[in-house]
């Protein structure tokens, strides 16, 4: 199956896809003990909050700036989809295209060149 990218991402969606780790937070719960992760996950075609609930930084970890792969589902939170994740682990970044985590126009290149 091809992969998936965040811009084809609908609410309700199951994922299974490699993403970059744009940025990472460790947050502390408001009303009970323990932390949470907190995302922001891009691709090619844009970003994407997620969340990782229940996570414990001594038993896996995510480098930000890495590539990983995402296992979880699209829901919706304030009003925008945001992958809450199930499982991840980390991807060799000599595996994956460079490419499919840099920006890209979704415009005829040809025709912007063109004038």
């Amino acid at each position: 199956m091809a992969p998936k990218y965040i811009s084809d991402f609908q609410v309700g969606d199951s994922i299974d896809e490699i993403l970059y780790v744009s940025s990472k937070r460790v947050q502390n719960y408001k009303n009970k003990p323990g932390c949470f992760l907190n995302l922001v996950l891009s691709d090619r075609t844009g970003t994407i909050g997620c969340k990782f609930w229940d996570f414990n930084p001594e038993q896996s970890d995510v480098p930000e700036k890495s590539v990983i792969r995402c296992i979880g589902d699209v829901v919706e939170f304030a009003d925008s989809p945001e992958i809450h994740l199930q499982s991840f682990e980390p991807v060799d970044k000599m595996t994956v295209d460079p490419a499919d985590f840099l920006p890209v126009t979704p415009l005829d290149i040809r025709h912007m060149w063109a004038g």
